[in-house]
């Protein structure tokens, strides 16, 4: 899989020539303009590529800069992405190197950390590619209804977002606002995801094993087995199959 293409909350090309629309733009003061962001305006960014670009300010000694607002989704994508071919090239050097059953003070211990580092950023950041994802694609309006035994509860989208568990979003609430249901029509990529959020669950919240000399062995071991390149499409399979064209590659072609 090449390097994917970088995506903002709001790009859209312009028609005609953008810099006729600039010469023809009233000039807000500074006080206005401090105004209308306290009002909800928010920039816009016009490129020297035509391109309308969605930008937040950020303050940092009383000046004002324009920064463009990268989607998340395909931040953290992308975060991931660049570590696989690490993660792959490490594991195999740490194998390679310790296969003669000698330990290397001086190089195997900057392979074990670059190795066991490099999986964690992949892991989390990959895993927060969809928690994200489906944060992103909850409406403001929508609420969700949960049927217990003895009682329903209603939740509104911020109280979905920050209570609801993993599962049930997955499951219960983007399949009712999409209307289809990836862990039941794509079961083999769903599989991989599930495996993908216990492993970052280990990660996340990293327990010893008890009454053993070796408290984190199986925790390495599942680092050592596990499928980062499948899990990786799996993912972007995911976020394709509920909005198609998100995770894309450059048109570059370039690989990392």
């Amino acid at each position: 899989m090449k390097h994917i293409e970088k995506k903002f909350i709001l790009r859209v090309p312009l028609g005609g020539d953008a810099n006729e629309l600039l010469k023809n733009a009233p000039i807000p003061d500074k006080t206005e303009l401090e105004e209308r962001l306290r009002s909800g305006y928010y920039p816009l960014l016009i490129g020297e590529d035509n391109m309308l670009t969605q930008a937040f300010v950020y303050n940092l000694n009383k000046k004002d800069y324009r920064i463009p607002e990268p989607n998340p989704v395909t931040l953290y994508f992308h975060i991931a992405q660049s570590h696989l071919r690490v993660v792959r090239e490490k594991r195999l050097d740490l194998l390679r190197d310790i296969d003669n059953n000698q330990f290397r003070a001086t190089t195997d211990q900057h392979l074990i950390y670059d190795f066991f580092g490099n999986t964690a950023v992949f892991t989390t950041f990959l895993f927060n590619s969809i928690e994200c994802f489906i944060n992103y694609k909850i409406p403001e309006t929508y609420k969700f209804t949960r049927e217990g035994t003895q009682k329903s509860e209603t939740f509104n989208a911020q109280q979905i977002q920050r209570n609801l568990p993993f599962d049930d979003k997955i499951k219960l609430v983007i399949p009712e606002i999409f209307g289809k249901s990836f862990h039941l029509e794509e079961q083999a990529d769903y599989t991989k995801i599930d495996k993908l959020k216990r492993l970052r669950d280990e990660i996340m919240h990293t327990k010893q094993t008890l009454n053993t000399a070796n408290k984190y062995e199986s925790f390495y071991i599942d680092l050592l087995n596990f499928n980062f390149d499948k899990t990786i499409l799996a993912v972007r399979n995911y976020i394709n199959y509920y909005e198609p064209g998100t995770i894309t590659e450059c048109k570059c072609g370039n690989d990392f």
